[in-house]
């Protein structure tokens, strides 16, 4: 599975079922998204796990989009 594809799924699986995952562009940020920030703390723990990598509180702050994800991850 690519990359934005595990991302999307993590998404789908931990953000509120009204926010329309496979619509969203990977530059839309968070907000705009409709991803508030308990979401995102979900989303940031589940992706440590899965790609086993550990995200700083520096990194956190700046990734405000699947595409910031995306370069932090790759």
């Amino acid at each position: 599975m690519e990359t934005i594809e595990k991302i999307k799924s993590i998404l789908k699986a931990e953000v509120n079922p009204n926010v329309a995952v496979d619509e969203l562009n990977p530059s839309d940020s968070w907000d705009s998204a409709g991803i508030d920030s308990l979401d995102r703390s979900s989303i940031f723990l589940t992706i440590e796990e899965e790609f086993g990598i550990e995200l700083s509180d520096e990194q956190i702050e700046e990734i405000d989009s699947i595409e910031d994800l995306l370069k932090v991850i790759n």
